[in-house]
């Protein structure tokens, strides 16, 4: 499977479980085993998504990058770590307890982070796939 490929459906599953977690904030009341799941199934996508990013992507990509090609491929990869740091912190500060707690406020939490991955999947999108699409069928 193509490197494109893995990605693609990593960023897939991660928007769709972005989705379903969408929806769990949506009810008046908690449901935390789903919540519990859903986060961790999301929380392990998205690993896998940094993991072949970090492990193999960017590193390939950055072999034969335009010096221009280089600061943005730079920059996303560290809008990347920055962005791991603030979920590992919402994880940490949103324990099952305190969701159970804070209902409305882990909602309007949970949205913020959700948005901001969705962004992030963009410019993944936007500048990762041009990139990887021109070195052609580049497999792992």
């Amino acid at each position: 499977m193509s490197l494109l490929s893995q990605l693609t459906s990593l960023h897939q599953e991660v928007l769709a479980l972005i989705s379903d977690l969408e929806a769990l904030t949506r009810a008046d009341q908690p449901r935390l085993d789903a919540v519990a799941g859903t986060r961790l199934k999301l929380t392990r996508a998205s690993r896998k998504r940094t993991s072949l990013l970090e492990g193999t992507i960017y590193p390939l990509l950055l072999e034969a990058a335009t010096p221009a090609e280089r600061t943005r491929i730079t920059a996303l990869r560290q809008e990347g770590k920055d962005a791991l740091h603030g979920s590992v912190e919402h994880i940490g500060r949103w324990t099952i307890a305190e969701i159970e707690r804070r209902w409305a406020d882990y909602r309007a939490a949970s949205a913020k982070l959700r948005g901001a991955m969705r962004t992030r999947v963009a410019d993944e999108r936007a500048l990762v796939y041009p990139l990887l699409a021109a070195k052609g069928d580049v497999t792992a």
